[in-house]
């Protein structure tokens, strides 16, 4: 049976993989906004729609071409506690892997200027 396309029908596309997956999307932005609260970069969710003539031999209109393309962004990964890490003996940075929890609720602030080689 043929949908005819409109907003309420476009996820049926591809036997309504479409659909499944811009709700995947949208679950996986929820819970990237739920893990780091502190991003506030925008998750993007960009559905892109494409239609365009098709023109029988004689150049007159045949039908519409139809394609959708799903683009779900979210902010790439970047560990908030640089400032935790302390110089070794060897000139290397330690860290803990294991930060306290009370410095999870706020992110820290970058840490600016040139690192200082020690001996």
């Amino acid at each position: 049976m043929d949908l005819e396309l409109s907003l309420e029908t476009i996820g049926e596309m591809d036997g309504g993989e479409l659909g499944r997956r811009f709700d995947e999307a949208i679950k996986a932005a929820h819970s990237d906004c739920e893990r780091r609260p502190w991003m506030k970069k925008p998750r993007h969710i960009k559905l892109q729609v494409e239609i365009v003539p098709v023109r029988n031999n004689d150049g007159t209109f045949k039908r519409c071409a139809f394609t959708a393309k799903l683009d779900p962004k979210v902010p790439p990964y970047q560990p908030q506690y640089p400032d935790l890490c302390k110089a070794s003996a060897s000139g290397g940075l330690l860290f803990d892997p294991n930060p306290p929890d009370d410095d999870r609720d706020a992110p820290a602030e970058p840490v600016k200027g040139k690192l200082k080689k020690t001996a």
